[in-house]
Formats: structure tokens, C-alpha cells, sequence
């Protein structure tokens, strides 16, 4: 009775619905491969053209990955080249430079990521990105090739701070040494004479001395009560000869 009730049912209600497949959303954007590459070039990724155009991801990759290939060349030969500075070209490749300044600044340069792209007027440009703390900064250098020769350039203030000899030194600075070759006092702050306190170590001011006849009329009222100290009595020390015959300097006249 009960399987026929169901069959019932089902006769009453129909056969259940199979829900179909959804269909590909149509892409909002659709690129050409020449497209693809150049936005690539000038610093896309894959993921950030699949969210902009909705095209599906097999058909951007086939074009993307040789110029991500491209992109990654560069990026190596970024680590090599000389940065130039305005007193010329540094002896040591910028990831050797750079890695000084981290250190300097208790950073590691392993930490760092490093990419090409090109801008918009054609320049290579070589990116050095990193976080410190909830903060992403990144170090950009235009790249220059010429020949096997590699050379690249400060487009940042950062970039050029971290180029700079003085940037790599660390932020404590010895104290400056003076002409003499002793350690000159380092001051904190600069104060004024009127404000500055009086030393601690400093005797309290005592009345002024009277000058001329006063001081000896004053000497006269009040001599020193002092006597002189006496002199002490210069120790005599024995020979070598009187302490081998046992003799005492006092014994000898």
C-alpha cells in the first residue's frame, strides 16, 4: 500500500527536476593575444586578466607564460647590473648593494621580491618589493643594457636611498674624534648658556677672595691654623751587598 501511494505521488507531482548545468558566463572583455602579451609586459598577471575580462584561464596562459619567462630574464639580470650613482657606477652588483643596506637595517634581501615590467614609454623597469610590518614598499630602477654591460637607475627615493653608501652605514655613529686623537664630548641636545644647569660635580660658589692689601690684612687676623705638613722621611733602602752580609742600612756609618 505504501509503494503505491509513492507511485501516486510521483504520478501526481512528476518526475524530480534535474537542475542543469550552468552555462560560461560570456567574458566581459575579450583580448587578443598581441593584447594579452602587452599587458602582461607592462606587469599583469594571469589571475589579475582573468578577473578583468572573465575570459577563462587556458585561454590567456598559451600567450601570458613567455613574456612572465621574458619578465623573469630581466629581473635576473636586474640582480647583476651596476646601479650608477652621481659619483659613477658601483664597484658591486644591486642585489649585493641592497643587501648591505638591508643588513644595515636589520632586513634580509631574501625576503625581497624581485620583478621586471615595462612602462609605458618602453623602459624596462626592475621592481624590489617587500613588507615590513602591515606595510608593502617597493624600490623601482630603470634597467639599461648595453652590450653585456648592465646598469640600472634610482626612479624612486627609495630606490636611490638604498644605493646610497651612507644609507648601508649603520644608524648608531661613533662619537667624532678630534683633532688631538681623544673622543669629543657628544651632545644630546644644544642648550643655551643662560638655561644650562650648573654641573653636577661642580663646587658651590664660594665668596670672592679680597684682593691686594685686604687679603694680607685678613691673612694677619686669621692665620692658617694649619701647621705645614711634615715631610716625610725618605725610606732608605738596602743594597744587594748588605742583604746578603745581613747588614742594616741603620749599622752603617
Amino acid at each position: 500500500a505504501g509503494a503505491g501511494a509513492a507511485a501516486a505521488n510521483v504520478g501526481k507531482q512528476g518526475p524530480t527536476a534535474v537542475p542543469e548545468p550552468d552555462k560560461p558566463s560570456e567574458p566581459r572583455l575579450i583580448l587578443r593575444p598581441r593584447e594579452i602579451q602587452d599587458r602582461v609586459r607592462a606587469g599583469a598577471s594571469v589571475a589579475e586578466l582573468v578577473e578583468l575580462t572573465g575570459m577563462p584561464q587556458r585561454r590567456i596562459e598559451p600567450f601570458a607564460h613567455p613574456v612572465l619567462a621574458e619578465r623573469a630574464r630581466i629581473a635576473e639580470l636586474g640582480k647583476q647590473s651596476r646601479p650608477r650613482r652621481s659619483e659613477g657606477p658601483a664597484q658591486l652588483p644591486l642585489q649585493d648593494v641592497l643587501a648591505t643596506a638591508f643588513a644595515a637595517r636589520g632586513q634580509d634581501i631574501s625576503e625581497a621580491e624581485w620583478d621586471a615590467w615595462r612602462d609605458l614609454s618602453g623602459q624596462w623597469i626592475i621592481g624590489v618589493t617587500w613588507t615590513t610590518g602591515h606595510s608593502t614598499t617597493t624600490a623601482e630602477y630603470a634597467f639599461y643594457a648595453e652590450g653585456s654591460a648592465t646598469s640600472t637607475v634610482a626612479r624612486n627615493t627609495l630606490a636611490a636611498e638604498l644605493v646610497d653608501p651612507d644609507f648601508a652605514r649603520p644608524r648608531r655613529s661613533l662619537s667624532p674624534v678630534g683633532a688631538d686623537g681623544e673622543p669629543e664630548p657628544r651632545r644630546i641636545h644644544p642648550i643655551d648658556d643662560a638655561d644650562a644647569p650648573a654641573d653636577a660635580g661642580a663646587a658651590p660658589d664660594s665668596p670672592a677672595e679680597p684682593a691686594g692689601d685686604e687679603a694680607d690684612e685678613d691673612f694677619m687676623r686669621h692665620p692658617d691654623d694649619e701647621p705645614a705638613p711634615r715631610r716625610r722621611r725618605k725610606t732608605v733602602m738596602p743594597s744587594w751587598e748588605d742583604v746578603l752580609l745581613g747588614v742594616r742600612p741603620t749599622d752603617r756609618k
